[in-house]
């Protein structure tokens, strides 16, 4: 009789785990399909840039986003933003921080781009700390041959800069110039403007921390030497062109270990 009873049990609770399980798949595939129709596709006929990306979710939905701020032709800015975890929590609140940042960024075109971070952080921080998540980025504006950066605890941003074939890390001459990630809130260290000149052909790159985290059967990381002797490399052709390079040496490194995160680059050329 206890063996019976026991036996039912599990068989209840084994049933409860896949109705659980399938629950979980359909919000997954729910939150998958909706992040899809906000995120934009890759701008195509810009006048003066040339953009291509590489976009894979770790689990369908992803804590990784991204936009591009466009107008008649023209590329007025580019961001991308990492949520911390995984998942259809992490989807969820792309879903609120993208529309948010676009409508921030295009209502003040003659606001510093550290103004425009800290009033990005006001408006989503209360959401983010009640949820224990917070988002990285880094956000760009592009004004003729001038680009103005600011990074909220991201990455690094990468240049090659096609005259000398210098491939360098945006940053402040080794000053301090990264603010924490939004949503944080824990010393109001607000990021640096960083500003600088875009020429033609010259290339900026932007990804979120899976390429440098990926891992080789060795355990050796891709890291941000590889990824920049990989762009030092590069043919000058069309953005894609450049692109392909760059994850046709990521895969040669990888091989076949599987990815941990959600994975997104984003190469931005410029063409005239």
């Amino acid at each position: 009789g206890i063996t019976l009873i026991l036996a039912n049990r599990f068989l209840k609770t084994h049933k409860e785990l896949e109705r659980g399980n399938e629950i979980a798949a359909i919000e997954m595939d729910l939150a998958a399909n909706m992040q899809k129709m906000l995120l934009p596709q890759v701008p195509a006929g810009l006048d003066r840039w040339d953009i291509a990306m590489s976009f894979k979710p770790k689990y369908g939905a992803s804590g990784d986003f991204y936009d591009f701020y466009t107008s008649g032709g023209n590329l007025h800015g580019i961001a991308i933003f990492d949520v911390s975890g995984h998942g259809v929590s992490s989807a969820l609140i792309t879903m609120m921080v993208k529309p948010v940042t676009f409508r921030i960024f295009n209502a003040m075109p003659g606001q510093k781009l550290d103004a425009i971070m800290n009033l990005i952080n006001e408006h989503v921080s209360h959401d983010l700390n009640r949820l224990d998540n917070f988002v990285t980025c880094i956000l760009l504006r592009i004004r003729d041959d001038r680009v103005e950066y600011v990074n909220a605890g991201h990455p690094d941003l990468i240049h090659r800069v096609a005259k000398t074939g210098e491939v360098r890390i945006v940053d402040n001459g080794g000053n301090k110039f990264r603010g924490e990630p939004l949503g944080l809130a824990l010393h109001h260290h607000w990021p640096s403007v960083i500003q600088f000149s875009a020429e033609k052909d010259d290339l900026l790159l932007l990804f979120t921390d899976c390429i440098l985290d990926a891992r080789n059967h060795r355990k050796e990381r891709y890291d941000m030497d590889r990824l920049m002797d990989s762009l030092a490399g590069a043919p000058n052709g069309t953005a894609a062109e450049i692109l392909d390079h760059l994850l046709a040496s990521f895969d040669a490194f990888v091989k076949d270990m599987d990815l941990r995160d959600d994975f997104t680059v984003i190469l931005a050329k410029r063409t005239g």
